[in-house]
Formats: structure tokens, C-alpha cells, sequence
């Protein structure tokens, strides 16, 4: 039941060891729906982190604040309480409500969805196999019976034994199934609620005869008249106060953009001083390869003018000495030519180099 349930769920009682050893829990268990709540009226749009906060803070015992959603995953207006007490589960219950940041909200058990029982032997609703009285089997598949399902060969074409649908006979999409399943949690329901109007007549009666016991006697004149409650202020109070929730969150939601974008900002303002840095150290990298390479031309320079200097004071005059002497040898004592064609060359050859210290000149 749900006290041992909370008795076990609470580790602290549990001892250090067990049979001498060490042990650990993997995980916790998930909360039954003997020990939660549903408070209903909440607003959808409320923050639910600063809700369970606050709820956590007056009821001690609530485990899990949980948004339930409909069938088709949106949020409602109903929040599910999961406790580990009993105890205060009871008085939640008693109390019939909880005051949450000034807003009263109505409390109510929490009845988890109704299990449909389907006869695995003729797919029939509410029973089981052993109840079933059924002589034939049915295939669940193809909803045709048989004395023995080992020798059925089925079609696999899916037909619902109950509305000739395109589903498997137990499959919970049956509308069939869904309308006996709705009727039985109304039947549930109004079960619960007239335990509760007879547990309610008992407490009256109850203390109509302690009143008589104790001899009271009951005079309305002594007690005032309750004010009138006022639907439409309250009401109007209600949309205010959902009109500056949802102003709230959009300022929250404006917030959380701004902040994204001011991230945003500095890691580009981070981005763009990292490539200053590494755009200085290329320029940097940049002026000492220019002052290397003007080192190097220099060195050039000087290397070509030494050749330069070579060739114009040492290697032309050299050559035009040597041309000459081989032109004077190349005569006899009368000073005529012996070999026509080596005088030819050498005036070639003296033509050229004169032709090339011009050039040399007139470069420099």
C-alpha cells in the first residue's frame, strides 16, 4: 500500500548494509498514484520552475510537480502532485485546496487511466481467459475462431473482432474499446464521489449529535451573513493577473534574446581581437622578410659590381691586350697578315668586348 511504499521510499530508514555488504539504489522508483494529486485551474503560462519551488516550499513532501498534457501533447490546466507521505497527501485532500503564491487552486485525487481487460482467447471485453466461457478460439488478428488456434493459419489482414476496424481485436484504438473504457472511469468516478458525500453526511451527522450532546443550541441571528462573492471582480482580477503573466513572460523570452545576442556579440568582439593579433604578427612577420630582402639586395648589389669591376678593369683590358698581341704576332717583319682569318676573329672579338663595356657604361 502506499504507507509501506512510502516507508521504503524514504533510504534513510534503510540500514548501511545488508547481509554485511555494500549496496546502492540505481534508480528511485516512480510514484504510485496512491500517493498524488491533481490541482486543477493552473495557468498554463506560469513558470513552473518557480511553481515547484514554491509548492515544494509549503508542502515538504511533494516529490515531482509535473504539467499534464493532452492527446495531443499540450499543456492543461492541471498540475499532478506526486508526494512520499500519506499523511500529507491526506490533509491536501482534506483541505480540498492549496494557496500557491496568493491563488487558491482546488485539490483532487488522482485517479490513473483504467486497465481494459481483453480476453486472450476470444478477444472478448472484461474478463479473462479463465472466465471466459467461450468454447472457440479467436485470432486476434483476423477476428475468425477456431477450436484450435495452432492449426489457424491467418491472413494477417488486420480486422477488429468488435467494430470491423483495421486493427488488431485488442488494440486500445477500438472505439469500442475506448467507449467501455470511458464508461467504466465514470463509473469509477461517481463511485468516489459518493463515498466522499457519505463520508461527508457521517461527519455531519456526527457532529449534529455532538452538538446535541453537548446541548447547543444553534441561533443564525448570532452569526452574520457571508458577503456575496464577487465572480465578476475576481474574474477580472484573474485576466489581469494572466495578462501580465503572459506581459511577463514576453519580457523574459525579450531577455533571454538579448542576452543571446550580447553573447553573441562578445564572442565576436573576442573573435575579431584574436584575428587583430594574428593580422599584427603577419605585419610584423611581413616588416622583418622587407628588411631581410633589402639586406639581401644590398649583399646583391655590391656582389655585382665587384663582377662588374672585374670585368671592366681587369678581364676587358686583359683581353684587348691579349687580342693585340696575338694581332701583332699574326704579322711578318713587312707587317703583312699571315692568317687572314685569325685577324678577321680577333677584330670580331675586340668589336665585341668594346661593344660590351659600352653596354656596361651606359647601364651604369
Amino acid at each position: 500500500d502506499s504507507v509501506s511504499f512510502a516507508s521504503l521510499y524514504d533510504q534513510t530508514i534503510w540500514p548501511l548494509k545488508l547481509a554485511g555488504n555494500d549496496y546502492t539504489f540505481p534508480s528511485w522508483p516512480s510514484i504510485p498514484p496512491q500517493l498524488s494529486l491533481i490541482l486543477k485551474t493552473v495557468n498554463v503560462q506560469i513558470d513552473l520552475e518557480d511553481f515547484t519551488n514554491e509548492v515544494k516550499a509549503l508542502v515538504p513532501d511533494v516529490k515531482n510537480v509535473i504539467r499534464m498534457k493532452n492527446k495531443f501533447g499540450n499543456n492543461i490546466h492541471m498540475i499532478k502532485l506526486e508526494l512520499v507521505s500519506p499523511l500529507a497527501r491526506q490533509d491536501l485532500i482534506d483541505a480540498k485546496k492549496l494557496i500557491v503564491n496568493y491563488i487558491s487552486y482546488e485539490v483532487t485525487e488522482f485517479l490513473a487511466p483504467v486497465t481494459v481487460l481483453i480476453c486472450s482467447k476470444c478477444s472478448g471485453i472484461g474478463h479473462f481467459r479463465k472466465q471466459c466461457t467461450e468454447q472457440n478460439e479467436t485470432c486476434k488478428t483476423c477476428a475468425q475462431t477456431f477450436a484450435h488456434l495452432k492449426n489457424h493459419h491467418c491472413t494477417m489482414d488486420p480486422l477488429c473482432k468488435h467494430c470491423n476496424g483495421n486493427h488488431l481485436s485488442n488494440s486500445m484504438k477500438c472505439p469500442i474499446i475506448k467507449t467501455f473504457r470511458a464508461e467504466l472511469t465514470k463509473k469509477i468516478l461517481n463511485t468516489n464521489v459518493r463515498s466522499s458525500s457519505t463520508a461527508d453526511n457521517n461527519n455531519n451527522n456526527n457532529n449534529t449529535n455532538n452538538n446535541i450532546n453537548n446541548k447547543y443550541i444553534y441561533n443564525p441571528q448570532n452569526f452574520p451573513p457571508l458577503p456575496t462573492t464577487q465572480s465578476t471582480l475576481n474574474n477580472s482580477v484573474m485576466l489581469k493577473l494572466d495578462e501580465l503573466m503572459t506581459k511577463m513572460s514576453e519580457v523574459k523570452e525579450h531577455l533571454s534574446n538579448l542576452s543571446s545576442k550580447h553573447e553573441k556579440y562578445e564572442q565576436f568582439m573576442i573573435e575579431k581581437t584574436q584575428n587583430d593579433e594574428r593580422v599584427n604578427q603577419q605585419i610584423e612577420l611581413l616588416l622583418l622578410n622587407d628588411q631581410d630582402l633589402k639586406k639581401d639586395l644590398l649583399q646583391l648589389k655590391l656582389l655585382i659590381e665587384r663582377r662588374d669591376n672585374l670585368f671592366m678593369k681587369l678581364l676587358f683590358p686583359m683581353f684587348e691586350d691579349l687580342f693585340s698581341h696575338i694581332a701583332a704576332l699574326n704579322q711578318d717583319k713587312r707587317g703583312n697578315t699571315l692568317d687572314a682569318d685569325l685577324k678577321v676573329r680577333l677584330e670580331r672579338y675586340l668589336i665585341q668586348v668594346k661593344k660590351t663595356k659600352e653596354g656596361k657604361l651606359c647601364m651604369t
